[in-house]
């Protein structure tokens, strides 16, 4: 099987062509390790670290389709260590951005965008870091793990409506494998007590209120995005349609991060889009993102000159 639906290969194969027919993972991530907070732990290590996570997200197959070397998922992971404890144990925040090209374009948009403050883990230089399916190895590999299947999730949900279930599906098994001891210690696996960690992120992705943002995800970037080089009034209309569905996500799920993340990560775009379009678009679509997004509604100001 491929990335993409026999009928997405046929409308984006001029896009492809060119490309190396050498196969290749799924993910091609920069990584960096900040350790500005370090005082006894010899930095050194975490260049070893920063090359075994690189390893771990671009050479694991994470699914069962073929890419190109040019298909592969573009995202940046920048860790930086805030505290070291005794034995090897660290806190950090985790800042993650994916981005997908958009058709003929050099564009590339955010799929994902999100800052965890609550990395936990242990390491010691030799500390093996290795995926293994339905295997729990260390808290940062089931970390890593659950984020490149959101990653992948968001990115085949833009390609084909629900396309990421299976990733979905794969990050909540990361969270069902966790020893219990693992989920009361690490803040970003609980259920109580926020409700802005992993554990939301991927309740709200399979919650079926919000399977309509889900596939207005993809009528966004595919009957949007994708369109807005060959007709960009119908892409224009078709993404102003997928963000009024957003909205509707918000009033049926009202305290859903999964809406104020989506917004965040879109802002900038749909100002920039949407602020050319006719004034009765242009208010439809301030309406929407002040509602979804009120402490930026100044932001979208521009709209509704």
């Amino acid at each position: 099987m491929t990335r993409y639906t026999a009928a997405l290969l046929m409308v984006l194969t001029a896009w492809w062509l060119g490309t190396t027919s050498l196969s290749a993972q799924e993910l091609n991530a920069s990584v960096t390790i900040n350790t500005p907070k370090l005082q006894s732990t010899d930095p050194k290590i975490f260049r070893t670290l920063e090359q075994d996570l690189r390893n771990l997200i671009n050479e694991t197959k994470w699914t069962d389709d073929q890419y190109n070397q040019d298909e592969r998922i573009q995202c940046t992971w920048i860790l930086a260590i805030t505290k070291e404890g005794n034995e090897g144990h660290f806190q950090a925040t985790l800042n993650i951005n994916a981005v997908r090209p958009v058709y003929g374009s050099t564009y590339e948009t955010q799929t994902f965008a999100y800052q965890d403050p609550n990395i936990l883990f242990e390491y010691s230089e030799g500390t093996p870091i290795q995926y293994i399916k339905n295997v729990y190895n260390s808290n940062l590999v089931s970390i890593v793990t659950f984020y490149c299947n959101i990653i992948l999730g968001l990115d085949y949900d833009t390609f084909s409506p629900f396309g990421g279930d299976p990733y979905f599906d794969a990050a909540q098994s990361v969270i069902n494998q966790l020893p219990s001891n693992q989920v009361s210690e690490d803040n970003g696996w609980k259920s109580v007590g926020t409700r802005n960690n992993r554990y939301w992120i991927i309740e709200n992705l399979r919650n079926a209120r919000v399977k309509p943002l889900r596939n207005a995800y993809y009528e966004y970037h595919r009957q949007g995005l994708d369109m807005m080089y060959t007709d960009p009034v119908k892409g224009r209309a078709a993404m102003a349609a997928a963000i009024e569905q957003f909205d509707q996500v918000r009033t049926s799920y009202p305290s859903s991060m999964i809406i104020q993340l989506i917004a965040t990560i879109k802002a900038n775009e749909i100002v920039q889009i949407f602020k050319v379009a006719d004034a009765t678009q242009k208010t439809k679509v301030y309406d929407v993102m002040t509602h979804l997004d009120p402490s930026n509604a100044r932001y979208y100001a521009t709209l509704k000159t």
